[in-house]
């Protein structure tokens, strides 16, 4: 309606993934800086690029930015977008390493990885929310090739960042411990309501003794829990 003229990337003719099942694991895979550039070629540089819930998925984050840069007009903008995982670091919530994320971004660390590949931050924004809430970074390039991480005000900070991390490592096993114990203690079997991706992680991370797993989605009643083998029953098990 505003006149702008929008283009998304098609994963069959432009990245050539065949797949059905293919997801941003492949994209990340695919979109290299070679590829970028063909696409640039066909399509044009872009004056902005939205690129949502992806970087936390790139196993080789500089090609990737790389590639972005292959696609952007030199006075162009990226809007990126990713969780925050600042709450799950300082509740120690383990849960969330089910997300299988590559990258686990806190907010000085994705301004410092997006600094250091050669990018300059205009606006930086994270959405309040009770867990993960998004974090949005609008970027566009740095001319300026001779900047290095010890130029920024907030290298601190970033050190602080791994000595969060480091105590999030270190608790684990007393965690694992005390949610084995407590629900060892129990005198009678141990039932969970749905099965879902939380549950199914704590249950194998904590090696938790649950006799099953109630939930009444088709799709998984009669299976088992990934990983525990724990059954899936469904409410009229009860």
């Amino acid at each position: 309606k505003k006149g702008f003229r929008t283009q998304r990337l098609d994963l069959i003719k432009d990245l050539e993934v065949t797949s059905s099942g293919a997801g941003v694991e492949t994209i990340q895979l695919n979109l290299t800086p070679t590829r970028a550039q063909v696409i640039s070629q066909t399509y044009g540089k872009a004056d902005a690029l939205i690129v949502r819930h992806i970087l936390e998925h790139v196993y080789d984050i500089p090609q990737f930015l790389a590639a972005l840069k292959e696609l952007l007009k030199p006075t162009g903008h990226i809007i990126m977008e990713v969780p925050d995982c600042s709450r799950q670091l300082e509740l120690l919530d383990y849960s969330t390493i089910w997300e299988e994320h590559i990258v686990y971004f806190t907010p000085q660390t994705l301004k410092s990885c997006l600094l250091n590949n050669g990018f300059l931050i205009e606006k930086f924004e994270v959405v309040s929310v009770a867990i993960e809430g998004p974090m949005v970074a609008v970027v566009r390039l740095n001319p300026d090739t001779s900047f290095s991480q010890h130029d920024f005000s907030f290298f601190e900070d970033v050190a602080q960042e791994v000595k969060r991390v480091e105590a999030f490592c270190r608790s684990f096993q007393d965690y694992k411990k005390k949610m084995k114990d407590f629900f060892c203690t129990l005198q009678q079997p141990v039932t969970v309501f749905g099965a879902g991706h939380s549950a199914a992680i704590l249950i194998n991370v904590g090696e938790l003794p649950i006799s099953r797993v109630i939930d009444d989605n088709p799709h998984k009643k009669g299976l088992y829990m990934p990983g525990s083998r724990v059954p899936i029953c469904g409410s009229d098990t009860l």
